[in-house]
């Protein structure tokens, strides 16, 4: 009798906790949830994406951007209204005078460093590539895209000049190398006099290279020896006048 009481009561508290007690739901279970349950709605309401202007709105807060300088943000929101309607010219000028904005700034800001170079040039190239044809901004992004070119140029020989120089063979190659340097960064300054001023040059590769001309000059013939003097000289002035 006590037995069967026994297995009863134990029924009722089994069958109670199952009506009253908590519901556990296994984290499988959470992650099996769609988007229409309260979990995922809470989260959407807590992470709002971040909305996209329309493209009238993203040319005019665009143009905003370009009248201020802020040439990063005037380019990914004319973009947006470019890409919109590619075969508006206005828009397309206004993009590529971003781009121009940009790349230039990049020059500026380089400091005779590879990446940073190539990042202008590349910049550059893409505003020419929306530019409209016979645009002043286009006739623009030419000159500075060649002179940017330039300064690329001059920037990649100056490092195989230093790995040369490193190696301390082949003197006549290294003079070559330094002369190139200089003909290339005059070629860039009759385009873009402000692309080649010392701060965005690598002035002390030039230096280095400098002192290494000097250096050779004792090891060759009284001809070639003022050669080495006269391209030392060169290297120093570019990064003492411009």
């Amino acid at each position: 009798m006590h037995k069967y009481t026994l297995v009863v009561v134990s029924m009722t508290i089994l069958l109670y906790s199952s009506a009253c007690g908590p519901t556990i739901t296994t984290v499988d279970e959470l992650m099996a949830s769609d988007d229409s349950s309260p979990t995922a709605q809470t989260v959407s309401t807590l992470m709002p994406a971040t909305p996209t202007p329309n493209p009238t709105e993203a040319l005019e807060q665009g143009q905003r951007a370009l009248e201020e300088q802020d040439y990063v943000r005037a380019v990914t929101l004319l973009r947006n209204a470019y890409d919109a309607d590619s075969t508006n010219n206005d828009i397309a000028t206004l993009l590529a005078e971003a781009y121009a904005g940009l790349g230039s700034t990049l020059i500026q800001q380089s400091q005779g460093k590879l990446a940073s170079t190539q990042e202008a040039f590349d910049t550059l190239t893409e505003g020419l590539e929306v530019a409209p044809e016979g645009s002043p901004v286009k006739g623009q992004l030419e000159t500075d895209q060649q002179a940017a070119l330039a300064l690329l140029e001059v920037v990649t020989t100056l490092a195989e000049l230093t790995e040369a120089q490193s190696e301390r063979h082949d003197m006549t190659n290294q003079r070559e190398l330094a002369d190139e340097v200089i003909r290339k960064i005059e070629q860039g300054a009759e385009l873009r006099t402000d692309f080649f001023r010392a701060a965005n040059l690598p002035a002390t590769l030039i230096e280095e290279a400098a002192a290494l001309q000097e250096a050779y000059a004792g090891q060759f013939s009284a001809e070639e020896r003022r050669h080495f003097w006269e391209t030392a000289l060169a290297l120093r002035a570019l990064i003492e006048t411009t």
